[in-house]
């Protein structure tokens, strides 16, 4: 089993991170990268993919060459065209047969990295949120998840909308009340400069993920004393209390675990999310989920 090492990747809106393990569960290397996305169907969305694959290659390499590879990735369906992209894209870079190579949605590993199938539901807000839950069997019962432009509500990028969207109505209704708030004073900080201009050029001139780093931002807020923001993060896990109810009601009552780099900006999100789950309903927050490791070592157990 040595001889095996087992690549895995999750890739996410912020981020893409990847571990390598051997054949018996060692860790040989860690990295992260670019983030990356299952919706490459246009060729600079494969462009972008194709490169950040090379960096992850690149990045790799030194270190062992992997015999079998577990990405999960997010926005992607199995067997899919972007999967189909992936599962050639890897094995061509990594030297790889193809069956060595799998293709998942990143929520399956979050969810296996969680709890064991069969069990409870994730429930994960990061750049973008979803909640999921996997039947013993191994089927994906997933609830959300359909991207920004639809809804991922209680997600990271949800909340900055919320926030840059409550700065600027206060803006059209008494111009410079906005920016003088905590909230305003924050997110100024983070755009160069208190104005529309500086504001748009950096909401327009990046990623969603780029939008989604705003969500400590309005956490600080909050802290600080902005109502607004402590009310943008209440609503956040408002909305993914409602998220898991949309599971629960179809599974019945079962563990409810929140997760997500998102969930972890300020405690008011959390306590939302547990006030909106029904009385009794067993919860916990993981903090510290490593999907990529999880990844890796389900990519040695394929052999």
């Amino acid at each position: 089993m040595r001889d095996v090492i087992g690549l895995g990747i999750d890739a996410g809106g912020t981020a893409t991170r990847w571990h390598l393990v051997d054949g018996v569960g060692q860790t040989i290397a860690v990295g992260s990268v670019a983030p990356m996305t299952g919706l490459v169907f246009t060729e600079v969305a494969k462009n972008e993919a194709s490169a950040t694959l090379d960096h992850i290659r690149d990045a790799v390499q030194p270190h062992a060459a992997p015999t079998h590879i577990l990405a999960g990735i997010t926005g992607l369906e199995e067997a899919s065209a972007s999967a189909h992209f992936y599962t050639q894209a890897l094995a061509l870079r990594f030297r790889c047969a193809h069956d060595n190579v799998r293709i998942e949605n990143d929520i399956g590993i979050a969810y296996r990295a969680a709890c064991a199938p069969g069990t409870g539901i994730l429930i994960y807000s990061g750049t973008g949120s979803v909640a999921c839950h996997a039947t013993a069997s191994g089927e994906h019962i997933r609830v959300g998840g359909r991207g920004v432009m639809i809804d991922d509500g209680g997600s990271g990028f949800w909340i900055a909308k919320e926030a840059i969207k409550a700065l600027f109505r206060q803006e059209d209704r008494a111009p410079g009340s906005g920016w003088s708030t905590l909230l305003g004073l924050s997110l100024a900080e983070a755009f160069g400069g208190a104005s529309w201009d500086q504001a748009r050029a950096f909401i327009y001139g990046g990623d969603r993920g780029r939008v989604a780093a705003l969500a400590p931002k309005v956490a600080a807020a909050a802290r600080a004393g902005d109502t607004v923001a402590l009310g943008i993060l209440k609503d956040a896990g408002a909305e993914l209390a409602d998220l898991a109810m949309s599971l629960l009601s179809r599974l019945g009552p079962r563990e409810a675990i929140l997760a997500g780099g998102t969930t972890s900006i300020h405690p008011a999100l959390v306590e939302a999310f547990v006030a909106g789950l029904p009385t009794g309903t067993p919860h916990r927050h993981a903090e510290h989920l490593d999907p990529a490791r999880t990844a890796a070592l389900a990519a040695a157990r394929i052999a």
